[in-house]
């Protein structure tokens, strides 16, 4: 990314254990790459997944935020139902 984040979004997700975290963090690496207007930073400590954007505007951080916690939320309701 070669500008500078003007806006920056950081979401903290318990999922209860670390093996269901460092699971979350695999599958929503692949929102990780870069893309045009934002950066998404996808961490793991102890049982939560953290998640950080980075967008040169408010529209690109909207949308990459809509994409990332839909996944999570995919991810977490497949959780339940196994």
């Amino acid at each position: 990314m070669n500008y500078l984040a003007s806006f920056c979004a950081k979401f903290e997700l318990d999922l209860g254990s670390e093996k269901k975290a460092r699971d979350a963090q695999k599958s929503l690496s692949c929102e990780a790459e870069g893309k045009e207007r934002s950066s998404t930073f996808i961490t793991c400590t102890g049982a939560k997944v953290i998640i950080e954007i980075k967008a040169q505007d408010l529209t690109a951080l909207r949308a990459c935020a809509n994409s990332v916690l839909r996944l999570a939320q995919a991810i977490d309701n497949i959780d339940k139902v196994i």
